[in-house]
């Protein structure tokens, strides 16, 4: 998982994958784990690089309720 002062910040490329298992796993967790899950994605949406996570990936995350659809409504365009 990034950090705050990484240089993920500075990019503008989104280099996570853009399938949820494969998110998931980026980040530490998986599907079989709901909750970390839920949590994991509730702390990424927090750091810059959310900004530019793709509206698809966003609405898979939704649909399996491990992402709160309004996070970051201003930043990430609505589906």
């Amino acid at each position: 998982m990034p950090t705050r002062y990484s240089s993920e910040r500075r990019s503008s490329v989104w280099g996570y994958p853009t399938d949820v298992p494969g998110f998931l796993k980026s980040l530490g967790t998986s599907l079989d784990d709901p909750k970390e899950s839920k949590t994991r994605v509730g702390i990424f949406m927090v750091l810059p690089v959310a900004k530019r996570m793709p509206p698809e990936l966003r609405r898979q995350l939704i649909e399996a309720g491990l992402l709160d659809p309004k996070a970051r409504p201003e930043s990430i365009p609505h589906i």
